[in-house]
């Protein structure tokens, strides 16, 4: 990988995708968008580091059947994506988790950004909102 990427700049892009999902279709400049199209791309593995009860059962349940490998981040997003939907079929309210590049967070995406900023309104309160239930790892192809 020729762009090297650390955790502070996972914890950056993170910031930066809940700000874009929010609208702010600015939010990646520059290198920021060589790493987040790298980051993407990757293989990951998601490791559930949360207790049971941090927050609503479901999002935990479904967090749980993400475990493991993944081909792609992007793969990880939509796998996420599809069982929020299958779970949450027909109700508004249907996006929340946060599927980051630094971890896999309780919320509505701009709830959380919300939520991070400590401003604005909160649409969809739930137990646990903003707190991190599982890690992203990348396994950087040799």
């Amino acid at each position: 990988m020729k762009t090297p990427i650390t955790q502070k700049d996972l914890e950056k892009l993170s910031q930066l995708e809940l700000e874009l999902y929010a609208g702010n279709l600015r939010a990646f400049k520059g290198e920021d968008i060589k790493k987040r199209a790298i980051l993407l791309n990757l293989p990951v593995k998601v490791e559930v580091t949360a207790g049971r009860g941090i927050c609503d059962d479901t999002l935990y349940e479904i967090c749980l059947k993400l475990r493991g490998k993944h081909k792609t981040f992007s793969d990880l997003r939509i796998k996420a994506t599809d069982y929020c939907l299958q779970y949450f079929r027909y109700k508004i309210e249907w996006n929340l988790l946060s599927v980051l590049f630094d971890g896999i967070y309780a919320g509505e995406p701009e709830d959380l950004l919300n939520y991070r900023r400590g401003e604005g309104e909160i649409f969809y309160p739930i137990k646990g909102l903003g707190r991190k239930i599982a890690d992203i790892l990348y396994l950087i192809p040799n």
